[in-house]
């Protein structure tokens, strides 16, 4: 991720603090914009931290782990891949909330960070939810979490993410992940 001006490295819809010591297992659930395989992938969010999904054997907390779901799909135009809202628990069923925590890593230190939000089905209909509003969090080091917060649209269905970055160097940088967002 270090050489990577900006990468996503989480998409949750809830994800509760969990015991490591209790050798209770985490539950993953998601919701799916249809039947298939989804793809599971872990970051570990502290740097040179490399492990293979034994979470206790090095300690990582829940504030130390990303966490992705996609499937692939047709979105709009092209294949994409859907990145699927996850619920992480360990006490019991792990909550829906409707709303998300996308988490990117700066590879580079960023000046600012700025979100786009749009629906992508129903096609034609394009509609903006946001449009390129800065975060201003103040300060971006390169290799540390950046959370930001996604409030649940209002209907179901695929949307786009753009995360567009002024870096500190003078350059830009841009990302986009689409997701779904189920009926409720």
């Amino acid at each position: 991720m270090g050489g990577t001006p900006l990468t996503v490295v989480s998409w949750t819809e809830s994800f509760e603090d969990y015991d490591l010591s209790s050798r209770q297992p985490l539950t993953l659930e998601w919701d799916s914009p249809e039947e298939g395989k989804a793809q599971l992938v872990a970051h570990a969010l502290r740097r040179r931290l490399y492990y293979r999904m034994d979470l206790a054997s090095v300690g990582i907390g829940r504030d130390e782990l990303g966490i992705l779901g996609s499937v692939h799909r047709r979105a709009g135009d092209t294949d994409h891949d859907i990145y699927l809202p996850l619920r992480i628990g360990q006490k019991g069923k792990p909550a829906r909330t409707g709303s998300y925590k996308l988490v990117m890593m700066p590879g580079v230190e960023a000046q600012e960070i700025y979100v786009t939000i749009a629906s992508e089905e129903p096609r034609p209909r394009v509609r903006r939810l946001k449009d390129g509003e800065p975060l201003r969090y103040g300060y971006y080091p390169a290799g540390r979490a950046v959370e930001v917060p996604i409030a649940g649209p209002s209907a179901a269905g695929v949307y786009r993410i753009g995360i567009a970055a002024t870096l500190r160097n003078g350059a830009a940088t841009t990302v986009e992940m689409w997701f779904y967002h189920p009926r409720r």
